[in-house]
């Protein structure tokens, strides 16, 4: 699914009309958010989809040990922090090699990388000392 297409529009705006329902929680808009992230993905590229859960969990441990350390050091947290850069990193690595392993028929037509937006869901955990309730459940 590319941003110009008009599977895209539709896409867009079933996912904006589901997320502006009044009567949906918080929790639902973001299991809906998440949802329509990991379809959109997979209609890229269903075999990367499972990086994609795999980075999403890795970060969300990750995070929940940084609230954990949240009365500790700064190096104990920036140490969180570091092993889930280098963790996605990896993952960055093994979505780009992973092109030249898979056969022709998984492979995407255009290079578009591994989703780099994976540090934003662990940085905010970093630099907090509140209370943060959303990293006790994974949704």
């Amino acid at each position: 699914m590319v941003f110009n297409s008009l599977t895209f529009l539709v896409f867009f705006v079933v996912l904006l009309v589901l997320h502006h329902l009044p009567f949906l929680s918080w929790r639902a808009k973001k299991v809906n958010l998440l949802i329509a992230s990991y379809v959109f993905y997979a209609a890229w590229n269903p075999p990367f989809i499972l990086l994609l859960w795999a980075s999403t969990i890795v970060d969300w441990f990750i995070a929940r040990g940084i609230y954990g350390a949240r009365d500790k050091s700064r190096a104990v947290r920036r140490s969180w922090l570091v092993i889930s850069v280098a963790v996605n990193i990896g993952f960055i690595g093994f979505s780009n090699g992973a092109l030249f392993i898979l056969p022709a028929g998984f492979q995407p037509s255009n290079r578009a990388p591994f989703p780099r937006f994976s540090a934003g869901r662990v940085i905010p955990y970093r630099r907090s000392r509140a209370a943060v309730p959303s990293c006790r459940r994974l949704v």
